[in-house]
């Protein structure tokens, strides 16, 4: 017994659904959800906003939080200062770690070396040096994550 061969195709599934994109709109939802949960992580929101290389709409959730009169914490602007470096926006991230004191919040290792990791992903080493050297002087100790940036830095540079 032989079996004939088939001649049909199988239909093909139907195409899903396009998730519709972030934009604008998205801000006073956010907001809304914060006053509502104040313990809610807005900083995970900025960082997945950063991470799509959403800057201006991060900018304006940050703008929105100061004028609702939420103060932003350190957690706050090491993750504004990670994102806008992962964008490689030195100059913003520079602006935020210039706030931070203005708005009484002063940088620990984690913010020294998250701008570290910034110029060094820039491809700026001697601002990425700077930093270095800075830690020190404002009282830090460099740490194995301070050094390992720098390295790395130094690695990539000499393999270009």
């Amino acid at each position: 017994m032989t079996c004939a061969p088939t001649t049909t195709t199988c239909p093909r599934p139907p195409p899903l659904p396009q998730a519709p994109r972030p934009h604008a709109s998205l801000l006073p939802c956010l907001l809304h959800h914060h006053r509502r949960n104040p313990r809610h992580d807005g900083r995970a929101v900025l960082k997945a906003i950063l991470c799509r290389g959403r800057e201006a709409m991060a900018r304006r959730i940050y703008n929105a939080m100061i004028a609702d009169g939420i103060t932003p914490d350190l957690s706050t602007y090491n993750t504004l200062i990670w994102g806008f470096g992962l964008c490689k926006k030195m100059e913003t991230s520079l602006r935020d770690f210039g706030d931070m004191n203005g708005h009484g919040v002063a940088p620990d290792v984690t913010t020294y070396n998250t701008l570290l990791n910034a110029w060094v992903r820039a491809g700026d080493l001697e601002s990425a040096r700077k930093v270095f050297d800075e830690m020190a002087g404002a009282g830090f100790v460099q740490n194995s994550v301070s050094y390992n940036v720098m390295i790395k830095g130094y690695v990539e540079a000499s393999s270009m």
